[in-house]
């Protein structure tokens, strides 16, 4: 196995060393207990929260309340999880940005760790492919999720979660989730610094080859 790709990766990882998913996913659960920076607790959450809606809807209870409140708690849950998850992913990813730049150091002395990325990239198997799927899946997800709590919240006032049921009018007006494979243009930034990479180590292989070839004229010249 070459060794610049696999060197490369082990500076990224003493250079940026990063949670594991373990820690990563115990920190979201941290979050949504304690809140983010500037955030009340959960418990403090959900008591401004219930303050709120009240005085929205004016009544004392949530008994009264004209829509579910259910469906209000587990919606109002879902958009905090949304802030959550969007400011997670997106450290992240930097880390993973950073973890990233370093490796291109790594094609300054092996043109491996670029060819790696400029392959993977037109490949379709990058983490710049995975990464756009992803949010387009996200991005479906909350649509759903919030067809789902608004059914809820509009037609289960009143009623336990095995009293409601939405019907099929509902599952009819759920999008498909379609992927759109992104452009090579449009995730070229990904790869472009390692091909102009591979574009200069070519340069120099070619000049070396030229200036080789002058060398071996001279030589075998009468």
């Amino acid at each position: 196995m070459p060794l610049g790709p696999r060197l490369a990766g082990t500076l990224a990882d003493l250079m940026h060393p990063h949670r594991d998913a373990q820690a990563f996913w115990s920190q979201i659960d941290d979050d949504f207990r304690e809140g983010l920076a500037g955030d009340a607790d959960r418990a403090t959450r959900a008591a401004q929260f219930k303050a709120e809606t009240l005085a929205r809807y004016g009544v004392g209870s949530t008994d009264e309340l004209p829509v579910s409140w259910s469906g209000l708690t587990l919606d109002a849950s879902e958009r905090y999880g949304y802030r959550i998850f969007d400011q997670r992913f997106a450290e992240l990813h930097a880390a993973r940005d950073r973890e990233r730049a370093t490796m291109r150091l790594a094609a300054v002395v092996s043109p491996l760790v670029a060819l790696q990325s400029v392959s993977a990239g037109l490949a379709g198997t990058d983490e710049a492919h995975q990464r756009e799927f992803a949010r387009q899946a996200e991005a479906h997800r909350r649509i759903v999720v919030d067809q789902l709590n608004d059914d809820l919240i509009q037609h289960g006032a009143g009623k336990t979660f095995a009293q409601y049921s939405a019907d099929e009018t509902l599952w009819q007006a759920t999008p498909v989730f379609r992927h759109r494979a992104p452009s090579v243009s449009a995730l070229a930034r990904w790869w472009v610094v390692d091909a102009l990479v591979l574009v200069c180590w070519l340069g120099l292989g070619l000049a070396a080859l030229a200036i080789a070839g002058r060398r071996l004229a001279r030589e075998v010249s009468p």
